[in-house]
């Protein structure tokens, strides 16, 4: 009886240690997903200046022309 509970003892350890890893593991993962949002927005943002940029001197040369 004794080595039996034991014996579930030690796996349910060993399902907390799991659990643990996995939270570590997604949490990382977490903040992986927000860095990377946040560069997608970054680039777009830097997108749209070079689009604008590139539509302006578009002007300036037509206008110079």
């Amino acid at each position: 009886m004794a080595q039996q509970k034991k014996k579930i003892e030690n796996e349910l350890n060993k399902q907390k240690q799991d659990l643990e890893d996995y939270m570590s593991r997604l949490q990382g993962a977490d903040a992986d997903k927000i860095a990377k949002e946040q560069q997608i927005a970054n680039l777009k943002t830097e997108l749209a200046h070079q689009e604008d940029l590139i539509m302006r001197q578009t002007k300036e040369k037509k206008a110079l022309v």
